[in-house]
Order: structure tokens, then sequence, then C-alpha cells
């Protein structure tokens, strides 16, 4: 995978909860987030690229009877494992998802921030492909990703915490990188991927076509959500949400 996360934790962790990005992941990413993945209760969730546990730890809270969350950083882990305190339910391990084993038959995969890691349309077939391995049949998988249909060079991101380098007519395997407004400030890097080959990759792992949820704001903020109009009328980010077919 192309980014590790292992020398920011700390500052990834403070840059999401409590700078100025703070409001952007609970108000726009996380209310998308968790109304595309709904109601949980009882089911079984791999937590895939889970930081410091914000989604796992959120569901769980919402009924989920089992979390098993990954990440390629151990500080992550760390960090995710010590929120998490003796929760029986919740696991966190240090994996590479592109090198992940079978961890067990799981109900929901969520991967938030993942798949623009791969550095190849290979890799990011493994991954999938992993993924599937690790799901029930039906089983569901949402994901948050960088778009294709961003417009590059609105510099309409700058305000919400972060900044977009832009680039011109970018194509599949192309690399991207977005700086974190953090203190000291972070540049991390990913990879560019059509919408139409995340779709042709998941179809080839088993997954039904994918389905694609802009990031919306809460419209029970004040103002209706209006403080993120410039980022949800142009996003970086796109959610899509499938199932993994039967076997035949």
């Amino acid at each position: 995978m192309a980014q590790d996360f292992a020398e920011v934790a700390d500052v990834y962790r403070t840059f999401s909860t409590k700078g100025l990005a703070a409001g952007y992941r609970d108000e726009v990413e996380s209310f998308t987030a968790l109304g595309v993945i709904g109601p949980v209760d009882g089911q079984s969730v791999l937590d895939l690229a889970c930081g410091f546990g914000k989604y796992g730890l959120a569901l769980a809270q919402r009924g989920a009877t089992r979390v098993f969350g990954v990440d390629i950083s151990p500080e992550m882990i760390s960090q995710a494992t010590a929120a998490a305190g003796d929760d029986p339910r919740i696991t966190f391990a240090q994996y590479d998802v592109a090198e992940m084993p079978k961890l067990g038959t799981f109900d929901l995969a969520v991967a938030i921030y993942l798949l623009q890691y791969a550095k190849t349309v290979d890799e990011l077939t493994t991954m999938c492909r992993n993924i599937a391995a690790n799901l029930r049949p039906g089983g569901r998988l949402v994901a948050l990703t960088v778009d294709s249909r961003f417009r590059h060079g609105e510099k309409n991101t700058e305000k919400y915490g972060f900044s977009v380098r832009p680039v011109t007519d970018p194509r599949d395997e192309d690399p991207l990188s977005f700086t974190m407004f953090s203190d000291p400030p972070v540049t991390v890097g990913c990879t560019y991927f059509e919408r139409d080959t995340y779709d042709r990759v998941a179809r080839l792992c088993g997954f039904r076509p994918l389905r694609w949820h802009s990031l919306l704001a809460d419209p029970a903020l004040e103002g209706g959500g209006e403080h993120y109009r410039a980022l949800v009328d142009n996003c970086p980010f796109v959610l899509f949400s499938t199932e993994l077919a039967p076997s035949s």
C-alpha cells in the first residue's frame, strides 16, 4: 500500500478530532458514511484502515456484535485498542489489506480512506479480493475513496482543513496528494482511479455493481450545512456501497 501513517499517527488523530478538519469529518464525512451504512444491530463488522478506531467504535455503539479493525500502522492500532478499552466485542490488529488473510466471515466491511492507497489496478484488485474473502455472500462493502469526478484546481477545500495538489487530466494509477493543515502539515500520497475502474475491479472480485453516494452535510446543522456548500458541490471524496454476490 502507498501510505503508512506510522510516523504521523498522533498528528492525524489531532487533525481529525480537534483540528480544522474535525467539523468536516463529523458533519459531512461521518454523517454521510454512517447514513449509507445504516443499521448494524447484530452484525459483524470488518473495519479496514481503521486508523484510531473512529468507525469501528461508532458501529459498536450502534449495536454491532463484533468489530474487527485492521490497519497497516501499529501506532494506529495501539490508539484504537486503547480507545476500545476492555470491550470484548472489539478487536484491532495490524494488517496490510493487500496481504490480509481470511480473518472471519463478516456481514459488513467498511473501508474509509483505504482503496486509494493501492498503487496499481492489480493491487486494488488484490485488496478487493481479500475483502471479498472476508464477507459472507450478500455481505456489504461500504467504502470512501477519492472521486475521479473531482474538479481539480478550484481550491475549494482549504477552509475545511486540507488542500489537494491539482493535476491535469489524471488517469488510472496517476499519483495524487493531499496536504493536511495539521501541526506540522502532513502531505499524504495516494492514487487516482476512475469510478468505472472501481466498478470493474469490484465485479471481477465478486461484488455487485457499485452504487455511488455523494458526501452531504448534516441538514440539522445551523444554517442547514451551508458552511460546507463549497465542499459538497465539488468534493474530492465519494462513497460507494455494494454487496458480495452469492457464488454460482
